[in-house]
């Protein structure tokens, strides 16, 4: 995690997994941060409302629904989590000629919307918020090591590293990238069945 959410700003790009609206998961990205040092204001029948106070939480545009509360929110660039997703703008119109059911999703989320209902945005929690709460691993420890020697952009080059693997292969067998620290069964216990 992203303890302090340092380098977090406008544009980081973002992803999001979670399980919305009862569907099995869900991979959003082709999203980022629209304002993370700013309080943002909608309105709200009327009233101005806080939407986002930026001491604790940022504003995005990630395709998020009800049920994604409580997801990881991602840095692209760094794979670290920046944010827990906790709150947003309306997902669902009622049907008019389906009474209890919904037709339309309010996608995209826009930077530029002012009014509640019309795709302000999705609000996470800052993850330096609770930090102090989530105990530290050795993992974090090598992720944050290995966002260093990438200059903070570790995704790039993983994927560069599975593009020259691919390459390498030629075809032979699929290419993974090692998880840091992990050691695979060196042979099957007798009491589990391998498939």
């Amino acid at each position: 995690i992203n303890r302090k959410n340092a380098g977090l700003s406008a544009k980081t790009p973002l992803l999001v997994i979670g399980h919305p609206s009862g569907i099995p998961l869900k991979l959003a990205g082709d999203a980022s941060v629209i304002a993370a040092s700013t309080d943002v204001y909608v309105n709200n029948g009327g009233m101005s409302m806080k939407w986002v106070d930026k001491g604790h939480a940022f504003l995005t545009n990630l395709d998020t629904f009800h049920g994604n509360s409580g997801s990881p929110v991602f840095n692209l660039d760094t794979l670290l989590v920046e944010g827990i997703l906790v709150s947003g703008d309306e997902d669902y119109e009622a049907d008019p000629d389906n009474p209890g059911s919904n037709r339309v999703t309010n996608y995209p989320q826009d930077a530029g919307a002012a009014d509640l209902g019309k795709g302000t945005g999705e609000v996470c929690t800052k993850i330096s918020v609770p930090a102090g709460s989530i105990p530290a691993i050795e993992r974090e420890g090598t992720m944050v090591e290995l966002n260093r020697k990438a200059k903070g952009k570790l995704y790039p080059v993983m994927l560069d590293m599975l593009r020259k693997r691919v390459a390498d292969q030629e075809g032979r067998e699929p290419a993974i990238i090692p998880i840091p620290n992990y050691v695979p069964p060196q042979k099957p216990r007798p009491d589990v069945q391998w498939i």
